[in-house]
Order: structure tokens, then C-alpha cells, then sequence
């Protein structure tokens, strides 16, 4: 994967941003990354037509969706700017509202090369990794890597990541990107491999599997870590045991890994991963 030059970071609830535009701010600093935040108001918030054809409930209630939407914007322009001077070093960072759907608005940005990765605001709500939210729809189309921050978390320099697949195989592009990404904090990297059958974890540890992985991507800093997930047993609980034993920083995992994508994207992973360990997720999109 090509450098990070700039990031699109979504603020979807303005008056709970700080947290979230502080991380992203200290991430792009260590990555050496411009940043664009970026306020969608969405159309479907406001009655259409104009006032001489609208009744004078639905005006009042339009102006008072639109003085709604300036005091966010007030509030985020504010907000961005007593961070930047918090933060030490320099940090390009642009604001700006814009009218419509973010999924859209924000794939169009990635079409033209004006983005290369999209952050987004996790919520603690259950409701955040629905088939019907904001998040989600991103995740599914923006074809960059998108990375949701987890509620309440404080930047931390990325010290450990793990890499989550169900693959029976090595997934050699998704990691040398990973590494490419992260490359200014050199972490360690953990590739999980939870899979159905002790067949592939036999493999592994008969044939040197951590050794191969090492030498296809040029890095020594990945291990490889099998668990044979047994029946109905909850894979969103696998994973926060295993970041939980190691202190990971962040959980990463291929979109196009539809299966096993769904499977943990669903609401106990919220109160489990997100919620409880305050993981942030960084999802790619292959190539």
C-alpha cells in the first residue's frame, strides 16, 4: 500500500468529538499524514420545498434544523483548533461542512485520489455496527482502509497489532500493507488465525509457518497465532482475549473476508471489543 498522505476523518456526533479529533490529529502527526474532518449534514434531515409552499410548523422546524447545524459546525471549528494547539508539532488539518450522504460524499473523495484513508467515530451504542448505519455503509464501499476509532480511547503510539482472519492460509498483501501503514511505530504484529479444524494449526507448527511469513513480507516482527474455535463459541470473545493477553492497540481485519466480517461485526462485538476494550478496528479493502 502507497504512504497514508491524507486522511478523511468523519465527525458523526460533534459534541462528543474531542476525543476522536485529538487521536486522529496524534495519529496523523506520527504518520505524517494531512488531515481533512469533515461534517456531513444530511438532505433527509430537512423538509423540502420552499417556506411560501410549506406550512409554518415545518419552516420553524427547517431553520431550527439549520441553526442546529451552524452551532455544530461552530462547535467542531473550536474544537479542532484548541486541539492543534495542544498538540505539539506540526499538523495540516483542514474542517469542512458539507451537504449529503457521507458514505457518497466520502467515496467520491477516495475515487479521486483525494483521500487515502477515511476515520470514522465509533459509537457505544449497540446500534453502531447496524446494517443500516453510517459506519457500516462506509466500511462496505469506501474502497480504502477505514479505521473506526472505539469511544473514550486515548492515543497511544501503536505498540501491538493483531491481524484477524479465518483464512487457512498466509494473507501476505494485507500484511506488507499493514506494514506499510504502520511503519513509523514498528509494532509487533500478531496474525490470528481462527479457524474450524486443527489441520491448519497442525501446518503451522510443523513447517515453520512465522519463519515463511517473516520472510515474505521482510518484517521480524510478526508471529502467527492459531485458535481451532470450537462450536458456538463466541469468535468477538476469542479476539478480545487474546488482544486483552497481549495489550493490543488496534484490531485489523480484511473486508473481503465477507464470512467472517459479519460475524463479528454484529452487536456483541460492540459491548465486547469496542466497548469493553476500547480496540479500534482498522479495516482494509483488497486491492
Amino acid at each position: 500500500m502507497d504512504k497514508v498522505n491524507t486522511i478523511w476523518a468523519l465527525v458523526n456526533e460533534p459534541g462528543i468529538a474531542r476525543e476522536f479529533i485529538r487521536y486522529t490529529l496524534m495519529l496523523a502527526r506520527d504518520i505524517h499524514a494531512g488531515v481533512h474532518l469533515l461534517y456531513v449534514q444530511n438532505p433527509a434531515a430537512f423538509p423540502l420545498g420552499t417556506p411560501d409552499s410549506l406550512g409554518d410548523e415545518v419552516v420553524e422546524v427547517q431553520q431550527n434544523l439549520l441553526e442546529i447545524a451552524e452551532a455544530a459546525e461552530k462547535n467542531l471549528d473550536r474544537l479542532i483548533r484548541e486541539t492543534t494547539e495542544e498538540i505539539p508539532g506540526e499538523i495540516p488539518v483542514e474542517f469542512q461542512s458539507e451537504l449529503g450522504n457521507a458514505a457518497s460524499l466520502l467515496e467520491d473523495k477516495v475515487s479521486k485520489g483525494m483521500a487515502d484513508m477515511v476515520m470514522l467515530q465509533g459509537q457505544s451504542d449497540d446500534s453502531f455496527w447496524g446494517r443500516t448505519s453510517t459506519n457500516m455503509d462506509i466500511i462496505r464501499n469506501v474502497h480504502c482502509p477505514v479505521w473506526v476509532v472505539a469511544p473514550h480511547t486515548e492515543y497511544r503510539p501503536l505498540k501491538h497489532i493483531i491481524y484477524a482472519t479465518d483464512y487457512q492460509e498466509e494473507d501476505i498483501p494485507t500484511l506488507k500493507r499493514l506494514l506499510a501503514l504502520t511503519g513509523p511505530f514498528s509494532p509487533e504484529i500478531t496474525a490470528l488465525h481462527i479457524v474450524g479444524d486443527k489441520e491448519f494449526e497442525d501446518r503451522v507448527h510443523e513447517t515453520g509457518f512465522d519463519e515463511i511469513i517473516r520472510e515474505k513480507t521482510g518484517s521480524d516482527r510478526i508471529t502467527v497465532k492459531t485458535v481451532v474455535e470450537k462450536r458456538n463459541q463466541d469468535v468477538p470473545e476469542i479476539m478480545n482475549q487474546v488482544a486483552a493477553g497481549i495489550g493490543a492497540d488496534l484490531i485489523v481485519v480484511l473486508k473481503e473476508n465477507r464470512h467472517f466480517l459479519e460475524r463479528i461485526f454484529k452487536r456483541s462485538f460492540t459491548r465486547k471489543l469496542i466497548s469493553q476494550a476500547n480496540l479500534s478496528v482498522l479495516v482494509f479493502h483488497e486491492k
